[in-house]
């Protein structure tokens, strides 16, 4: 009965793992996408 319990316990924390790893990478990515579009609108208006 532990062994079942300790493996759900180690998938669940796994999941959550990469849940939030791909929340990370997700805002990284996203604020990435955003300062570039933001940067390629200055240089434009700029020009």
């Amino acid at each position: 009965m532990t062994n079942k319990v300790k493996e759900a316990f180690g998938g669940l924390i796994s999941v959550v793992v990469l849940l939030f790893c791909a929340c990370i990478c997700g805002i990284i990515l996203g604020g990435l996408i955003s300062a570039n579009i933001f940067l390629w609108h200055w240089i434009i208006s700029m020009l």
